[in-house]
C-alpha cells in the first residue's frame, strides 16, 4: 500500500574512520547483525550497508529499542547512533536485505542521523508531516543523556536485560558477581531505561498502527 507508514532504521558508527583494524571490526559488525536478524524478524532484515552503517525497516515499533540495545551492546565499545525515520516507501519491500529501497521513511532516518552527527545523542526521529511524534522525539534524548555516561559493563548488562536474561544468567555470561550486576543496574537506572525504551516502542507501535488504520478505513 503506497500510503503504508513504515519504520526506517540507520545505525551508524561514531568515529569509525579511527577504526584500526577494519577488516576484524567489519566481521564482528556482520556478527552481530546476524545476531540479531536471529532473534527478530524485521521487515527487512539488519544489514551492513556502507561498512560504518547498518540498516533495517520495521512495520511498527514492537521491540524497536531492546534490539538497538542489544546491538550497540554487541558492538562495544564502539559507539553507534540510530536515526529512526517513519515515513512510506516508494519501493518494494526487500524482505532479504535492507538494500535498494527508497521513500521518506529512510530519507527521515537519514535526516535523524545527520542531526545525531551535528547535535550529539544516540537515537533521534524524524517522522512524516501531520504525525506528532515530539514526545517520543524527547524521550530519545533522555535516554541518549542516560546512556552518555555508561562504561562498557553496563552497556553489557542492558543487552542482557533486554533478552530477559536473569541476574544469574548475567552474571554467569558476563563473569560479574550479583553484586556488581546490582549496583549497576540501580547506578545507572537500567530497569528504567528499559521501561521508557518498551514504553517508546509501544507509541511507535500505536502511531504507526493508528496511521495505517486511517489509511486503511479510506480505501
Amino acid at each position: 500500500m503506497a500510503d503504508q507508514l513504515y519504520i526506517g532504521l540507520i545505525g551508524d558508527i561514531v568515529a569509525s574512520r579511527k577504526i584500526r583494524d577494519r577488516l576484524k571490526f567489519q566481521d564482528r559488525f556482520q556478527q552481530a547483525a546476524r545476531q540479531l536478524n536471529q532473534l527478530r524478524k524485521p521487515l527487512s532484515p539488519y544489514t551492513v550497508t556502507l561498512g560504518d552503517e547498518i540498516q533495517a525497516l520495521y512495520a511498527d515499533g514492537e521491540n524497536l529499542f531492546r534490539d538497538l540495545w542489544f546491538l550497540a551492546a554487541q558492538l562495544r565499545p564502539y559507539q553507534i547512533r540510530y536515526g529512526i525515520g517513519i515515513g512510506r516507501l516508494t519501493t518494494r519491500i526487500n524482505r532479504n536485505e535492507s538494500i535498494g529501497m527508497d521513500g521518506p521513511a529512510l530519507h527521515n532516518a537519514r535526516e535523524a542521523i545527520t542531526q545525531l552527527r551535528n547535535e550529539g545523542g544516540i537515537f533521534s526521529i524524524v517522522s512524516e508531516p501531520g504525525l506528532d511524534l515530539k514526545l517520543e522525539a524527547n524521550v530519545c534524548r533522555v535516554l541518549s543523556f542516560l546512556a552518555s555516561s555508561w562504561r562498557d559493563n553496563r552497556w553489557k548488562i542492558m543487552g542482557q536485560r533486554v533478552l530477559n536474561r536473569t541476574i544469574p544468567e548475567i552474571t554467569k555470561s558476563l563473569k560479574l558477581t550479583p553484586v556488581a550486576v546490582y549496583k549497576n543496574l540501580r547506578a545507572a537506572a537500567l530497569e528504567l531505561v528499559t521501561d521508557l525504551s518498551d514504553d517508546l516502542s509501544r507509541s511507535l507501535t500505536n502511531a504507526t498502527r493508528g496511521a495505517n488504520a486511517r489509511v486503511s478505513g479510506h480505501d
